[in-house]
Parts: structure tokens; C-alpha cells; sequence
């Protein structure tokens, strides 16, 4: 319809290749192209914090376990929190973690080997890194290689958890 102040349009709009949402959206959203020609509403700005956690399988005291975590390409970690007392080690590639498998606990990592972050926690305690680590992997995909060694004296089932800010889409 065509008033006096404008055109109003009850319904989807497409123009030329572009079809726009019937919906006005959420506060500080912003329209987004898919690059097929529908537009939709997207958070804008800053990401907030987010985790990333395992649960690991059960570890025998002074085993190890490597797992993949799910994680933002590259992204600031925070902290990372465990469940019981242990070494936790970030890689950015699976090569990487395979070649620092042999490094002891007390010597620290060759610069420029891949080792992301590292905490050595002596129970359940969340370790604090400041200031926080930039951490990516290397083939740009969503996963941090980990190494987690039990250090808690006895088998148990370990639960490690990343808290971070993305900052790559």
C-alpha cells in the first residue's frame, strides 16, 4: 500500500534477488545475507564467553588421555577448569601434541612447538590465565588437540572445561 508517509508491505519483501524477513528482529540484531538472496536477523557485535568442556573416559592415575575439543577456530582462553588434580596441555595441531608427547612435566615447551596453554591443577580448581591466551589451530577448523594427564592418585573419570571468547567467524 502507498500512503502519504511511505510504501507499507504486509508480508515478505523481496527485492530484485532479495527476500527480507516479515519480522523487525531483537535488539542490537543486524540483516545478514546467506549470499542466496535471503536475508535474516543475526546478533551483531562482540561474542560473549563461552565453554567448551570433555568428559573424559576413565584415566588411570599418571595416564594419559588426547582428546579433540570442540572449540572456535581462534578464540582468547580464559581459564581452564578441571575436575581432579591433573596436567592439561592445548595444542593447535594433532602433529604438534604427538611430538610433545615425551616432554616431561617439569620442562617447559620449545616456543613455536604448537603448545597452546598448559595448567597443572592439584584437585578440582579452575586456573585463571592471565592475561588471556590467544589460541587457534592451524587448519582453521573447530578443534583444540588436548592432552590430559590424571595427577590425582588414583583412576577416575575427568572432566576438563575451556572458558573462552571466539574470535574468528
Amino acid at each position: 500500500a502507498t500512503t502519504s508517509n511511505g510504501v507499507t508491505i504486509n508480508g515478505v519483501l523481496t527485492a530484485g534477488s532479495l527476500t527480507y524477513p516479515s519480522t523487525t528482529g531483537s535488539l542490537n540484531q543486524v540483516l545478514t545475507s546467506d549470499g542466496a538472496g535471503n536475508i535474516t536477523w543475526s546478533s551483531a557485535g562482540l561474542s560473549a564467553r563461552d565453554t567448551s568442556a570433555i568428559g573424559l573416559t576413565t584415566i588411570a592415575n599418571g595416564g594419559d588421555a588426547t582428546p579433540n575439543i570442540s572449540t572456535p577456530k581462534t578464540y582468547a582462553l580464559l581459564s581452564i577448569a578441571t575436575t581432579h588434580a591433573v596436567w592439561v596441555t592445548l595444542y593447535n595441531s594433532d602433529a604438534a601434541r604427538t611430538a610433545d608427547g615425551s616432554r616431561a612435566i617439569n620442562t617447559d615447551p620449545i616456543p613455536g612447538t604448537g603448545v597452546l596453554a598448559e595448567v597443572i591443577t592439584t584437585g578440582a580448581q579452575t586456573q585463571y590465565l592471565s592475561p588471556g591466551v590467544i589460541c587457534y589451530n592451524t587448519a582453521t577448523t573447530g578443534i583444540t588437540y588436548a592432552k590430559v594427564r590424571n595427577l590425582s592418585g588414583a583412576t577416575n573419570a575427568i572432566n576438563v572445561t575451556l572458558t573462552h571468547v571466539k574470535l574468528e567467524a
